[in-house]
């Protein structure tokens, strides 16, 4: 297994999760407000999945690994995607301040909290792409197949340790559910 097929594979997930917040989008333009047990396990795949499994995989060992080939993480793709990881932290924040107004009807808290939500939508559905389409082939092109395959165990031996059994799929099968699928 390589790199690609990891990403890809974790993108397809986060793609689904991303569906189901287009989904709230729609609800909020057409009945008014969030359903907000939805929006709260939008919150937890975001912090669990995203950010703690995702993210914490690539910053702590492929961006390393690459930087270790040259590229820099302070400019150019790796500081871009880096920053965006730190956005998504900040959107994903915001809204948690937001949820407990805009749950007692407080339409300043609703409106901020949508806002970050589309921000955040806008901000991944760019990320993905920018993964796909820039970091999976630098990858291939700095990364000798023996070297994928370290990082593909790292991520394998960070998930175990770090973010625990069966955890994966358990953000999987939430992201089917939040996609309605």
């Amino acid at each position: 297994m390589d790199v690609e097929e990891v990403l890809k594979h974790e993108h397809q997930v986060i793609n689904l999760m991303l569906d189901g917040i287009r989904r709230e989008l729609t609800e909020l333009r057409e009945v008014g407000t969030f359903d907000f047990a939805k929006l709260e396990k939008v919150l937890d795949f975001g912090r669990n999945f995203l950010d703690r499994c995702h993210h914490a995989k690539e910053e702590k060992y492929l961006f390393t690994r690459l930087e270790e080939k040259g590229q820099p993480e302070d400019h150019g793709l790796l500081a871009e995607l880096l920053a965006e990881h730190r956005q998504g932290r900040e959107h994903l924040a915001a809204i948690s301040e937001a949820v407990p107004g805009a749950k007692g009807g407080d339409q300043k808290a609703l409106q901020a909290a949508a806002g970050h939500v589309r921000a955040y939508l806008e901000l991944l559905t760019d990320h993905i792409d920018k993964e796909n389409e820039q970091l999976i082939p630098m990858t291939e092109r700095l990364l000798s197949q023996a070297e994928q395959e370290n990082v593909v165990q790292a991520f394998e031996e960070f998930e175990t340790r770090e973010i625990g059994p069966d955890v994966h799929e358990k953000y999987h099968a939430l992201a089917h559910e939040l996609a309605g699928r």
